[in-house]
């Protein structure tokens, strides 16, 4: 396991929760499945991550975020905030009045750096307001094959302008604010997401290393070397293997060579998809051992009413895996310090609040960002 400094408070933190604890912060969940009864899930579950909006309405999503915020600490022992995420990909697209900006390859389109870095910093502000300092974004796959479904969400198909664009993307999302980042970036889709061998996506993908390397891993790189504090994995697979099951993706390269030191997280359920889709395994408790073990510190469980992936069988599984030693402590321990230095990172221990007072206005305020126009000018 590799050494990486952590804080007291995290290192502390990490010592006194319980197994059923620690499982709980690697699990990110809807905000919709959490249900009427919100005590009772956060405090079964204690979920360390909640994600998609249950409204469009700014000050009404940062009342909701509030609530669950309060009921989440109050039913837990170490009052460890669960992390809320979205998908705001293009300005914080999910809310009624946000301004949205072009999508990744128109804006990559004008060449500016500065355009990328302040779309992304009004974006980082309306998801502070509103409870959610988390973006998936950017995407830092590069557009090689115009078939493949998500081509518009890339910057380019040259790795130095799209490197470019990502590392202003980051520092734009991860601005300075009040001592801590005002939003968490996602590197996505770690890697050769974009190039499947079929044109589909979340499919294979057949790629010479030397490819991979000089076209694929240069925005990803640069992305890391601006900070990013989390990569999402990409749900294909890369030579044979799913990225989610290789340790060589995820440790070798993300973590060894490409210096990465944050937060690792799954895409829509993809242990499942290990075995309904890649065929890689049997069943999805070998799919959980799998991945754990290869890199992954939280798992995107969205998945309601599946008996085969739902909070409840993840969270057995990887417990019943820690206890058969299937996956060593030492890779939950190292999996936590991750997910709790990133909530340290934003603030979340001093305040994890949303503001509805000033949601509103912040999210369909002015931006002060220069227009495409005037930057192509």
């Amino acid at each position: 396991m590799r050494e990486k400094e952590t804080s007291e408070q995290v290192e502390k933190l990490v010592e006194d929760m319980s197994l059923a604890e620690k499982i709980g912060q690697m699990t990110q969940v809807s905000a919709v499945e959490v249900g009427d009864d919100a005590a009772s899930f956060l405090e079964t579950y204690q979920p360390g991550s909640l994600m998609y909006a249950t409204t469009d309405d700014p000050s009404q999503l940062a009342e909701d975020v509030n609530e669950l915020l309060d009921t989440a600490i109050e039913t837990q022992a170490h009052d460890v905030p669960p992390v809320f995420g979205i998908d705001a990909v293009h300005g914080n697209n999910n809310l009624d009045g946000a301004t949205i900006f072009p999508h990744n390859n128109g804006l990559g389109t004008t060449w500016s750096e500065e355009y990328a870095r302040r779309t992304a910093e009004h974006t980082a502000s309306t998801l502070r307001a509103t409870g959610y300092p988390w973006t998936f974004s950017p995407v830092a796959d590069i557009q090689r094959d115009p078939r493949w479904g998500r081509f518009w969400e890339g910057f380019s198909e040259d790795p130095y302008l799209c490197a470019q664009m990502v590392a202003e993307k980051v520092r734009g999302y991860e601005t300075s604010e009040n001592g801590h980042k005002c939003a968490g970036a996602t590197l996505k889709h770690f890697a050769g997401y974009s190039e499947p061998r079929n044109g589909n996506d979340r499919t294979p993908a057949l790629l010479p290393y030397r490819t991979f390397r000089n076209i694929h891993l240069p925005p990803f790189h640069a992305g890391i070397s601006a900070g990013a504090e989390t990569v999402m994995v990409n749900s294909g697979s890369v030579n044979g293997v799913p990225a989610h099951a290789s340790e060589e993706l995820l440790e070798d390269i993300l973590r060894d060579t490409l210096g990465f030191e944050g937060m690792v997280v799954s895409d829509w359920h993809d242990f499942y998809r290990m075995v309904e889709v890649h065929e890689f395994v049997a069943d999805v408790k070998d799919a959980v051992r799998l991945g754990i073990n290869a890199g992954i510190d939280m798992y995107m469980v969205p998945a309601a009413g599946l008996e085969t992936d739902s909070v409840e069988t993840f969270q057995q599984h990887l417990r019943d895996l820690v206890e058969a030693g299937a996956v060593p402590t030492e890779r939950i321990d190292d999996a936590v310090s991750n997910i709790l230095a990133f909530k340290e990172t934003l603030g979340l221990f001093d305040d994890p609040y949303a503001d509805p007072e000033t949601a509103a206005e912040v999210v369909c305020g002015a931006v002060t960002s220069p227009t495409i126009a005037q930057r192509i000018r």
